[in-house]
């Protein structure tokens, strides 16, 4: 059904409008502890981006533009990341926002990584069962580059003592629950510390709101005892979904030939970002 509209937003108050009203900016900086922001968004590049991971680098830029400080970007892998390149060339070019490219090898070599993963093992039983209820274990899994594989639910880690793990391959991976809820705890162990000259504000999709961050990531660092009010203020970008409600998917998750009905109607713009570009 098209309906006409007239273009005007009432802004109706509802959830966290009722305490920022117009001020979101004012808001999000006034509960960041530092005057140096880094902004800290995340993507995996294995299919091409959507115009739902635009939206949020959108976001990200805009806020960073606001901040008129540095951005910086956490990837996973290195696959379709000229698209990503690209687009953060761009968004650089119409912003004069500066962004920096981090693996997550880059990552995990950060100084507090080893110290927040130690006390995460130590709790393996209770984070397991809330970060993962079906298998009940923290997965830490273990990656082979050489082979595209990985012991995704780390059915094969062997734990000795209180925080060694023992895997057959030196590489350590996490899944997006555990990441996002280690991501969390770095970067507040970060803003805490008085030698670290910024803070991070980190900067997401819809779909990772609410009950995800309420039920992974509140209540984890609560059990390895975080304050919870401490942790990095999340900002989350505007949630692009389809016809059934759901969020559009990457190229990845879905079948070949999905989403046909956009692009008969030309607006596979919305799902590849080599059509986007155009």
């Amino acid at each position: 059904i098209n309906i006409l509209h007239d273009n005007i937003v009432h802004h109706p108050l509802g959830g966290g409008s009722y305490v920022f009203k117009e001020k979101y900016i004012d808001y999000i900086l006034e509960h960041v502890p530092k005057s140096d922001v880094r902004i800290s968004i995340e993507a995996q590049p294995n299919g091409s981006p959507h115009f739902g991971i635009i939206v949020t680098f959108l976001l990200a830029f805009s806020l960073a533009q606001q901040k008129a400080k540095t951005l910086s970007y956490t990837k996973e892998i290195d696959k379709h990341i000229d698209y990503y390149k690209e687009l953060l060339r761009k968004l650089n070019s119409y912003s004069g926002v500066v962004f920096m490219i981090r693996k997550q090898s880059d990552f995990n070599s950060h100084p507090r990584m080893s110290e927040v993963i130690s006390t995460i093992i130590k709790e393996r039983e209770k984070i397991g069962f809330l970060l993962s209820p079906k298998s009940k274990i923290i997965a830490l899994s273990v990656a082979y580059p050489q082979y595209g594989l990985a012991d995704k639910y780390e059915k094969k880690n062997i734990y000795e003592g209180n925080n060694n793990v023992i895997s057959s391959c030196p590489k350590l991976e996490f899944n997006t629950p555990l990441r996002n809820f280690v991501k969390g705890v770095v970067y507040f162990e970060d803003n805490k510390d008085v030698t670290v000259p910024y803070s991070w504000v980190r900067v997401t999709g819809r779909d990772y709101a609410e009950t995800y961050q309420e039920q992974i990531l509140y209540k984890g660092a609560s059990i390895l005892r975080v304050n919870v009010t401490e942790l990095p203020f999340i900002l989350y970008s505007l949630l692009v979904i389809d016809w059934s409600d759901f969020k559009l998917s990457k190229s990845l998750y879905i079948s070949e030939g999905a989403y046909g009905y956009l692009k008969e109607q030309d607006y596979d713009y919305l799902i590849d970002y080599s059509s986007f570009k155009r």
